[in-house]
């Protein structure tokens, strides 16, 4: 597959669709809040063009780099899940095929992990946002937020899945602890940007 972001929105959807296992919900999921990061994007830039301010411009290059990091998460979704697929179709007398499996399943709860910490520094830099934007595009931040949010619950749901694969304890144990930091950050940061939103 070529990259997702050379796909049109309507291949993209098809393409989710139809019955393959690549695209799914991880890469969905980064399509969902790259969108979400665009909206905060669209309220800082707005804002930006009706009175320049040093520190917005700042903000606007932060979160500006982080969907950056966060799109190429799309295409490493459906690659991380591709190589694991090839490994697992290895012969099972293959000695070389569980040492794949494992390194393909570390690699397949990683990139999740990953996108879920971008999106909880993405709703950070949100909550950063608010008093640089007007009022008229405070509901932007917001539905950007949301967007984020329900992308970081999507994607954890596959490193619930991925961590069952993983054999070494340790890993296992240091995946869930992480994914569990991360949805009690991003909560805690969504309601602190409603709460801004609301005081404003």
């Amino acid at each position: 597959m070529s990259s997702i972001w050379d796909m049109t929105l309507q291949a993209f959807r098809d393409a989710t669709a139809a019955d393959s296992s690549t695209p799914s919900c991880g890469a969905a999921a980064v399509v969902a809040a790259t969108m979400g990061s665009a909206l905060i994007l669209m309220a800082l830039r707005i804002s930006e063009t009706k009175s320049a301010d040093p520190a917005r411009a700042e903000l606007i290059e932060r979160v500006e780099k982080q969907m950056k990091t966060l799109s190429a998460y799309a295409d490493a979704d459906v690659k991380a899940f591709e190589r694991y697929m090839q490994a697992a179709r290895l012969p099972e007398q293959i000695r070389q095929r569980e040492v794949g499996v494992q390194r393909a399943a570390v690699g397949a709860t990683q990139v999740p992990l990953n996108t879920a910490k971008t999106c909880v520094e993405l709703l950070g830099l949100a909550e950063e946002g608010i008093p640089f934007t007007s009022d008229k595009v405070q509901s932007d931040i917001l539905s950007g937020s949301l967007l984020l949010q329900g992308a970081l619950s999507a994607v954890l749901l596959n490193v619930d899945a991925n961590t069952e694969l993983l054999d070494e304890d340790g890993i296992r144990k240091q995946a869930i602890e992480k994914r569990q930091q991360l949805e009690q950050q991003a909560s805690k940061r969504l309601q602190l940007i409603r709460q801004a939103i609301q005081d404003r």
